[in-house]
């Protein structure tokens, strides 16, 4: 049996979202950038290309965006057709500029207005059409403003009839550092502008503002019925921090507390810091099911594991133990070649495998692996062609015949020593003990010395055989190990060579990619 894949899998963690890191830098900022740029290269023959496209395009707006300058907040005016955003743009610049009108859509191209900001490179980088700009530094600005570095714009309609409007509109969010949504009290609850939009944005809920406009047109007990159903809809959105301001642009009332809040943002030096770690993290977030939430840990262990299930499926313990059986017999053994697995049972073997190593891939990447591993058959023929080559153990019985031989004789003599102390039977044994008795120790020989003699030949003769056996055991157990330890190296070869290696270098570049994305 394969491993758990608990055991034999390392876990994917989420994403690492920067725009909740509390330590958010921009030093981790440029890390994060280069992480995705590294993953979009070690994944350029995996991942559809369109998806890796864009995921570079929207890196280099956001490097882009960085470039053009730290001290800028860009904040932009969105909503729908109606909303007011062009009078609410005049009412905050102070200025008659923004197309504002009956005649819908009113607003079709970018306006913006810049407070003391050398913005020229930025407003082109937007799009923003030099007709289409104005600084509120010269000479037409009314009044004084503590509002330097903004550089507000003035959006086409969300909704707009026009469908190249809709498309400037999702083309410059990713852009832009502060999200003002102007709704009206007609068209607050729009499903297009809670489902495709503000539901889509909690990852940005720190810069982002609604604005209840046209508020005139309702009475004040109107009002708060208004407010406390836009705020139910925020919260069902996941928006439920995002701040809600009142105002009837056409009037001036609810306009101080707005520029109020918008001076509170400027001054926020981590808005762009935020912004851009937002965008950072939509990009990754897309790229997500690129890879898989984990991959197999091919280590020994689990390769050690499919080793085995091959060579019991070829016999080879059996064999083994055979060769270790017959080393303790006098009778030569003949022992049967290990035999090539069944084509069935290895395309079992095969089919577990790939299931393992398979684990928790998607898409490209499973397909890959699975192609990585040779057909059964493949492997079948290849051990084959290793077990008919492979010479079998040689078992030696010559010492233990010799063994049991004169075992034998020393037994007969001891017996013969034995029976002739205890009956007095006389025997050539005896005449020869009695001799060398005489001549070494002098005297006749005592009848409890021949038997003494005897039992120790007795003695000597077992333990000349348990002793030929043991060693000749101990020989057909490092013969039956050398030779199971030799298959297993060859086996390992062919199963490394078409089932493995491969697959276990496809799977770090996977376990790569997953850490640039993930940027654990």
């Amino acid at each position: 049996m394969f491993l758990s894949s608990r055991q034999g899998s390392r876990e994917i963690e989420s994403v690492k979202l920067l725009a909740t890191d509390s330590e958010l830098s921009w030093e981790k900022i440029t890390a994060r950038i280069v992480q995705l740029r590294e993953f979009v290269e070690v994944v350029q023959q995996i991942v559809p290309q369109p998806s890796l496209l864009r995921a570079m395009q929207d890196l280099t707006q956001v490097e882009q965006r960085i470039a053009l300058g730290k001290d800028f907040t860009v904040a932009a005016l969105l909503g729908g057709t109606g909303a007011g955003k062009s009078t609410l743009f005049n009412a905050l610049t102070g200025f008659n500029f923004a197309d504002a009108g009956e005649v819908r859509p009113t607003t079709e191209l970018v306006t913006a207005c810049t407070w003391r900001a050398q913005a020229q490179d930025l407003l082109d980088y937007l799009n923003v059409l030099p007709s289409r700009r104005i600084e509120h530094d010269s000479i037409l600005t009314p009044v004084p403003n503590d509002l330097a570095g903004l550089v507000l714009l003035d959006l086409p309609d969300y909704d707009s009839v026009k469908f190249g409007n809709s498309l400037t509109v999702t083309a410059l969010l990713p852009m832009v550092d502060l999200l003002i949504w102007v709704v009206e009290p007609q068209k607050y609850a729009d499903q297009l502008l809670h489902q495709s939009y503000l539901e889509k944005l909690q990852g940005r809920a720190a810069s982002l503002m609604v604005v209840l406009n046209q508020a005139d047109t309702v009475s004040i007990a109107g009002q708060e019925v208004l407010l406390a159903d836009l705020r139910r809809l925020l919260d069902r959105d996941g928006l439920s921090q995002v701040p809600i301001y009142v105002t009837s642009a056409l009037h001036g009332s609810g306009i101080p507390e707005l520029t109020a809040a918008l001076e509170q943002q400027v001054g926020n030096k981590d808005i762009l810091l935020n912004m851009v770690a937002t965008e950072l993290d939509t990009i990754a977030l897309r790229l997500a099911n690129s890879v898989g939430i984990l991959e197999a840990d091919l280590d020994a262990d689990l390769r050690a594991v499919l080793i085995e299930k091959v060579m019991v499926a070829s016999g080879v313990p059996a064999l083994s133990e055979a060769i270790m059986q017959g080393a303790g017999k006098v009778r030569r053994v003949a022992f049967t070649r290990p035999v090539q697995p069944g084509s069935s049972v290895l395309e079992a073997v095969r089919n577990t495998w790939v299931e393992q190593a398979t684990l928790g891939l998607r898409g490209k990447w499973d397909l890959d692996v699975r192609s990585l591993i040779a057909p059964a058959e493949t492997v079948h023929q290849r051990l084959g062609a290793i077990y008919a080559q492979l010479p079998l153990p040689v078992l030696s019985s010559g010492a233990l015949r010799f063994a049991y031989v004169g075992a034998f004789f020393l037994s007969v003599l001891g017996l013969l020593g034995i029976t002739g102390a205890m009956l007095g039977v006389p025997s050539v044994f005896l005449d020869w003990f009695k001799m060398i008795w005489s001549v070494s120790l002098g005297g006749s020989a005592p009848k409890w010395g021949i038997g003494v003699v005897g039992a120790f030949c007795v003695m000597l003769a077992v333990g000349w055989i348990l002793g030929a056996k043991i060693r000749v055991k101990a020989r057909g157990r490092r013969l039956a190990e050398s030779y199971v330890q030799h298959l297993t190296q060859e086996v390992e070869v062919v199963l490394e060579e078409l089932w493995i290696k491969d697959v276990a270098l496809y799977l770090e570049q996977h376990k790569k990619a997953r850490k640039l994305l993930t940027g654990r």
